[in-house]
């Protein structure tokens, strides 16, 4: 068993334990959406790695002088927190299935090299508000990277980030599953209205 398997069976094991809270009204969602974002942050940035880095990130590493300015991020392009949601939603699936959970699990691994900026850019394209059960999604996550003018590069080659080959890609190159892009549609807001 690779590690990442490992903190994909603690997460379905996890969710499974507390999905009953999901639909009662007394409970907070955060704490038991972030059980799936913390196992997928802890289980490291190379499993499923799409050698992508956004034109800025990759700037910054060439470029900047300070630490301060050579600092980048890893975004995970698929929202662990977004992802968790959507499980709970469709626990008789993926709470009944280990392998199609592990299957989501595995492409929420992925992140993309960004700058904190970009980074924080997209984090704004959602919102939401427990307190108040408030949950909405700007753009949807096929259109992201676009909105917020990220241009990607393929990596290769290892070592120092100089010494690596790019190559630009496009954006549609990120893998979304079509019953994700489905399902967040009930929570996107009409342009224009935030």
């Amino acid at each position: 068993m690779e590690r990442w398997e490992h903190y994909c069976e603690n997460s379905y094991d996890c969710m499974r334990a507390v999905k009953h809270k999901w639909y009662d009204p007394n409970k907070l969602k955060r704490p038991i959406l972030r059980l799936f974002y913390c196992d997928v942050s802890s289980c490291n940035y190379h499993v499923n790695n799409p050698s992508l880095i956004s034109e800025n990130a990759r700037n910054n590493l060439f470029y900047g002088k300070t630490k301060k300015e050579k600092k980048i991020v890893r975004d995970h392009y698929l929202s662990p927190q977004f992802i968790s949601r959507f499980i709970y939603d469709n626990q008789e699936i993926y709470l009944n299935d280990y392998e199609k959970f592990k299957q989501l699990f595995y492409i929420s691994c992925s992140v993309i090299i960004v700058t904190q900026d970009e980074n924080d850019a997209l984090a704004l394209l959602t919102k939401s508000d427990d307190k108040n059960s408030i949950f909405n999604i700007l753009i949807p996550t096929d259109k992201k990277y676009d909105h917020v003018g990220i241009k990607l590069l393929r990596y290769s080659g290892s070592g120092k980030w100089t010494n690596r080959e790019y190559k630009s890609v496009p954006n549609s190159v990120l893998s979304i599953p079509s019953e994700l892009l489905e399902y967040e549609k009930q929570y996107l807001l009409e342009e224009g209205v935030a």
